[in-house]
């Protein structure tokens, strides 16, 4: 089974923010003269490790466990970045970089001793607005869990689903609609910036409603199954299992010019098969690293998402009334299925050479959510336009 999932931010050892910056501050003086503050922020490591990569925002700092006439080199997969020059620990057998990174910065990295490769990784940094973060004296909404839902339409599984509620919302006056795959992720960034965001009258009162993949009795997923199809069936699961439940207690606005659907991965390919399929119901699309990939080639073997791009741009003359915004990031995925970067490049012409309302921002980053959430409030500012706000 077919379960390509976004590589969230990694787990690190966490570090305490004032060792961090001690031990920042002191390799990135050059010369270190406290030992013991240099390696504030390593903490515990193993004793075969040879390297430990330590952030805090746009800060960095790798430690390399190496002698003081070891050749310890740092290299970045990066046109316009060159590492600072390497510092002894003084007697510790570690030998430090401290790097600072502007938002918006993804590269690879390796760490070679004597060309010997001990260490490699991926890093990338976006600054998060504070629209994305709780705001003192901000009314907030209510995130509600809904019993489980097991579906008529992919029979055999159910799944989680949780609902946002704006504060101040009213039956007589219903909200928007905003539908989220892979909802047991976003329900946990999303709330602070709709409340923000409602609250200074940026984008209209919203119910959100955050969906996880079907899963089986046995465990198994079928996440690739219904979000990497092109096909109709995962809008009629919508229409049909989950929203008649939604609307029951929280109406929301008629039309589609009221309604957004939104993903990261193939959750983003699943957003955008619902809106292309029934636009009548959803109008606006928020894509994030979508997966415009042959993950679920059919029994052709090559009837995935790859096809986008073509079926697009013969819509020319008679567009889908859709409005979407892409993010990729040029360090995405690139496999047997496709080139994630590429893919989205060719979402991009297809949409300009047919004349779709649609926006397109490439960064630097990796297959996570990171550069999205960085811009989400301007993402959802440029979907909500001309939407009318109570």
């Amino acid at each position: 089974m077919l379960l390509f999932l976004p590589v969230l931010p990694a787990m690190v050892a966490p570090v305490v923010q004032s060792s961090f910056d001690d031990a920042y501050l002191a390799i990135a003086s050059g010369g270190v003269q406290n030992e013991a503050q240099a390696l504030r922020a390593l903490g515990t490591v193993a004793g075969d490790t040879k390297v430990v990569m330590r952030t805090s925002g746009s800060r960095v700092i790798w430690y390399v466990r190496a002698s003081p006439t070891d050749v310890v080199a740092l290299r970045f997969a990066h046109a316009d970045l060159k590492p600072n020059n390497p510092v002894v620990i003084g007697q510790s057998g570690w030998i430090a970089f401290a790097e600072q990174f502007n938002s918006g910065t993804g590269f690879r990295w390796s760490v070679t001793n004597d060309d010997r490769q001990v260490g490699s990784g991926d890093f990338e940094y976006h600054f998060l607005p504070d629209k994305c973060n709780p705001q003192p004296g901000v009314p907030k909404g209510e995130l509600v869990q809904l019993p489980k839902i097991t579906s008529t339409v992919y029979a055999g599984t159910d799944r989680d689903i949780w609902v946002y509620v704006p504060n101040g919302y009213s039956k007589s006056k219903p909200a928007c609609l905003m539908v989220f795959q892979d909802g047991q992720w976003a329900k946990n960034y999303m709330q602070p910036v709709f409340d923000n965001m409602i609250a200074s009258k940026e984008i209209p009162q919203i119910i959100g409603v955050f969906i996880t993949p079907g899963t089986y009795a046995d465990g198994r997923s079928n996440r690739s199954v219904e979000y990497d199809t092109l096909s109709p069936k995962y809008s009629e699961f919508l229409m049909k299992d989950v929203l008649p439940v939604v609307s029951a207690k929280w109406p929301y606005r008629d039309g589609a010019e009221n309604r957004a659907i939104a993903g990261l991965s193939s959750g983003a390919i699943c957003a955008f098969t619902v809106a292309w399929e029934r636009p009548d119901q959803f109008h606006k699309v928020l894509s994030w690293i979508g997966s415009y990939v042959n993950l679920q080639g059919g029994s052709t073997g090559i009837g995935g998402g790859h096809n986008y791009p073509t079926l697009i741009r013969k819509s020319k003359g008679n567009p889908k009334n859709i409005r979407v915004f892409l993010q990729e990031g040029t360090n995405d995925l690139d496999n047997p299925f496709g080139n994630w970067p590429l893919a989205n490049m060719q979402m991009d012409k297809a949409f300009a050479y047919s004349g779709y309302d649609y926006k397109f921002t490439m960064g630097q980053g990796f297959h996570s959510d990171s550069h999205g959430r960085s811009i989400l409030p301007e993402s959802l500012r440029w979907l909500w336009r001309g939407v009318k706000i109570d």
